[in-house]
């Protein structure tokens, strides 16, 4: 979705999201309510926020957020240019392929047991046959 035709509901979208509460992104918005009660300007702010303004504000929303998050891929790209480099010191060179190798599940996982099998198997027919 493009930026909203209504110039000042763009405004007060774009207010929000830098940080602004409701009442000063409306009031930045509609310089003519700076005269107003607040309860009216935060009735006002609560009313515009919903239907097309709301659906802009998640979408801006929803491309920050992709634009902050680094893809698996990326951070994978990462790891594997620290690991290349031999400039870095092998103790970091090691830790990035360690963590991809973690990111990808290479390692075995291991489950220790604190009694031997055999009792907990004894323990499962017991339970299972009653």
């Amino acid at each position: 979705m493009a930026a909203l035709k209504n110039a000042r509901h763009e405004k007060y979208v774009q207010n929000l999201i830098a940080g602004m509460s409701q009442r000063q992104a409306y009031r930045d918005a509609f310089p003519g309510s700076k005269k107003w009660k607040d309860s009216v300007v935060d009735s006002r702010a609560s009313d515009l926020f919903s239907g097309k303004v709301l659906v802009r504000y998640n979408e801006i929303q929803e491309e920050q957020k992709k634009d902050a998050l680094l893809t698996r891929w990326e951070k994978r790209k990462i790891l594997a240019d620290i690991a290349r480099d031999n400039d870095n010191a092998p103790s970091d060179r090691t830790r990035a392929i360690d963590t991809d190798n973690k990111m990808e599940n290479e390692y075995i996982n291991r489950v220790e047991l604190s009694k031997p099998v055999d009792d907990t198997i004894k323990e499962l027919e017991e339970y299972f046959d009653g």
